[in-house]
């Protein structure tokens, strides 16, 4: 069982790419309804840039955006950050876990991409009547897959292959080695990020508005428990200084609940303080000249 005082090895990770592939619901308009625009504003062509939605608000599409969108959060609460656009860092030890909840993802978005097609006539029609002369029916040729999820694991390490090419292993190896550097930094500047915006939140909530007390929900605490059990589960940082600032921020938030600091404002003026305390340190972590440059450096 993993304590509180053990992070995880770099080598406890694989690389997972995920990709959607999603119907595009706006398109830019044809060339002779640029120039009709154009010339009814007297406008050059080549300075516009024109879009449509040919995708009308219908259920379904909405279900289909809020999956996506479910995939994409637990994607990234699961994972840690890299350094290569599209692919994160899972543990290996939920692999499993990781890929049955995306396989039911999945299957929730090829139901609903069933639904769409059925619908998809009702959809034209509601299209037509909308767009008007901008309506084009070539646009709804849907051919393949619509909507759906797919994700691969990659290995992280240096290829056993290469070892007999010395310059090349070298090489490589050096260049895993700076990788995992950068890794870290960046995953100990996520952590704090994350943090900086629990405690920030808080403190704003626990602070009173001429007099009032603002109104605090239960979800602004159990945020921080979250927080607590994904750092468990994802520290790669090894951070003697990140780790202090999190176990202090979590004897904090032990202590109390919602209710009671709704009741209590004495209490809830201690908490902040304290809150207040921890962001600071959280601050001052934040300006280290190597996570400044990580995080500057960051891909999305």
């Amino acid at each position: 069982m993993r304590t509180k005082a053990m992070a995880r090895k770099f080598e406890d990770f694989t690389g997972v790419k995920m990709e959607f592939h999603w119907l595009g619901t706006s398109r830019t308009f044809s060339d002779d309804k640029i120039q009709q625009v154009a010339s009814l504003y007297s406008a050059e062509e080549k300075l516009l840039s024109l879009r449509k939605k040919i995708v009308p608000k219908v259920d379904v599409y909405s279900e289909l955006t809020s999956v996506k969108n479910a995939i994409r959060k637990y994607w990234v609460n699961s994972t840690l950050s890299y350094i290569e656009k599209g692919v994160r860092l899972l543990p290996i030890d939920a692999i499993s876990s990781f890929d049955r909840t995306m396989s039911e993802y999945r299957e929730q978005l090829r139901d609903l991409a069933q639904q769409f097609r059925a619908q998809l006539p009702h959809i034209v029609e509601l299209a037509r009547a909308q767009l008007g002369a901008l309506f084009n029916s070539e646009e709804y040729n849907i051919d393949g897959d619509c909507f759906d999820v797919n994700w691969k694991y990659l290995s992280l390490s240096v290829p056993e292959y290469i070892q007999s090419h010395r310059e090349v292993y070298e090489r490589e190896t050096e260049r895993l080695r700076q990788q995992i550097e950068e890794v870290i930094l960046l995953a100990k500047a996520t952590f704090l990020e994350e943090l900086k915006e629990l405690t920030g939140h808080l403190i704003e909530r626990l602070t009173p508005e001429d007099g009032k007390v603002k109104r605090l929900r239960r979800e602004v605490i159990e945020n921080f428990h979250t927080f607590f059990e994904r750092f468990k589960s994802l520290n790669i940082a090894n951070d003697q200084e990140l780790t202090q600032i999190i176990e202090e921020a979590k004897k904090i938030i032990s202590g109390t609940d919602a209710q009671t600091l709704r009741e209590n404002t004495a209490f809830a003026e201690h908490i902040r303080n304290q809150m207040a305390a921890v962001h600071e340190s959280v601050d001052k972590a934040l300006s280290d000249p190597d996570l400044v440059s990580v995080v500057r450096r960051r891909i999305i």
